[in-house]
């Protein structure tokens, strides 16, 4: 017997996750955080491996449920409308195979990595995505037809899967000493989904090179969860690279001290100096961002942050058209190229009001909704709208 819309809450969606790094739970963990689902009431399903991620990192999480892999396709998902998937695993298949529920992949995060669009995608009743930029990635890769986004299986909810950083914002003219970020993405382990500029040092160089070109002196640095995992030469390039911009005279601060005890001891020792930052009373003020092809992008356009792409032409991009066209033309700069460019794409970006009028470009092409209760700011609101959303289409019926 179906729900109605009215008596949709937290307690009858769960959450699936099965992810073999520890890190994880920094990718999904937000979503909690944001209110959408709810950290006592929604059930968190995973399976026993080794590895996983570290809910000691998010005590708050209440409702943790182990299961050994061959029992998922027994669970019952009583009262369920929906299971929540934020990883394309293997083991999703196992609870698909549940009729009883609907499955929607949310996936954790929103970027032109070929990760964002993969045919498993077909496995789920919905596949929920920010907006036309990701509908367009779908398309242009055959997993998906018109169709599909048309009847709803499709489902644009805007930001929602987007996390938010809370101890960074935006500067202001107000702001006589703010920051630029430097947010680059993990090594994955396969070469054409590497995406990370911080092979060789050349994106800590972007960031050094943008700082002298805006006159800032705070340089923070931003890591990817599993920044280091694969690549543990890039830890050793971390410290140097840090260390060069003690020696330039840049005050340099780590985010997240999501590194391991001994990598932490090394840092802190290599550039003499606390290098991370704990004062989460105040938000770190920040001029610009440099990141690469990532989720970083959305948060930047979340968060109206000002940012740069470091683009690898030759890695596995799914970038639309429109958006190379019309956004990466003017705020991206190639891996490898001269970070000298970056003088001349700064000086265009800071002209006027073009910076503003090209990330408002850029929002409008990755975030929309399919209806408008799922921009409610109430994010448990959003969430009582999906599993309406969920409910009511009728694509599968």
């Amino acid at each position: 017997m179906e729900k109605s819309p009215k008596e949709l809450g937290h307690q009858h969606s769960s959450f699936y996750v099965d992810s073999p790094m520890p890190g994880s739970i920094k990718q999904f963990e937000p979503f909690f955080a944001s209110g959408f689902f709810d950290a006592e009431k929604t059930e968190i399903i995973t399976r026993r491996r080794v590895g996983g991620p570290d809910f000691s990192k998010a005590p708050h999480l209440k409702n943790v449920i182990i299961r050994k892999e061959n029992t998922l396709p027994h669970l019952a998902f009583e009262d369920k409308v929906a299971v929540f998937y934020s990883f394309n695993s293997k083991s999703n298949v196992s609870i698909t195979a549940n009729r009883r529920v609907k499955h929607a992949l949310i996936l954790h995060g929103e970027s032109n990595k070929i990760s964002s669009c993969r045919p498993i995608a077909r496995l789920y009743d919905h596949v929920c995505v920010s907006g036309y930029a990701a509908i367009t990635r779908y398309l242009d890769a055959g997993i998906f037809r018109m169709g599909d986004v048309d009847g709803g299986r499709l489902i644009r909810t805007g930001d929602t899967f987007i996390q938010t950083i809370p101890y960074i914002r935006a500067s202001t003219p107000a702001d006589n000493d703010p920051w630029v970020l430097y947010a680059p993405t993990w090594e994955n382990s396969s070469a054409p989904e590497n995406y990370s500029s911080a092979v060789d040092g050349y994106g800590f160089t972007v960031a050094q090179r943008a700082a002298e070109v805006l006159g800032i002196r705070r340089i923070a640095i931003k890591l990817h969860p599993n920044f280091g995992k694969h690549d543990k030469s890039l830890l050793t390039t971390l410290r140097r690279m840090a260390r060069g911009f003690v020696d330039n005279g840049f005050e340099v601060k780590f985010l997240e001290d999501n590194l391991d005890f001994l990598t932490k001891l090394r840092l802190k020792l290599s550039i003499g100096q606390e290098p991370f930052f704990h004062d989460r009373s105040k938000a770190m003020a920040v001029k610009l961002a440099i990141v690469d092809v990532s989720g970083m992008e959305a948060i930047c356009l979340k968060q109206n942050i000002p940012h740069l792409v470091i683009l690898k032409p030759e890695a596995n991009n799914a970038i639309p058209e429109y958006i190379k066209e019309n956004v990466y033309n003017s705020k991206a700069i190639n891996f490898r190229s001269s970070p000298g460019e970056i003088e001349g794409i700064l000086s265009a970006l800071f002209d006027g009001d073009f910076q503003t009028r090209l990330d408002n470009l850029h929002r409008n092409a990755i975030f929309s909704y399919s209806c408008d209760e799922l921009k409610a700011e109430d994010y448990a609101v959003r969430h009582s709208a999906l599993l309406k959303f969920m409910n009511e289409n009728t694509y599968w019926k």
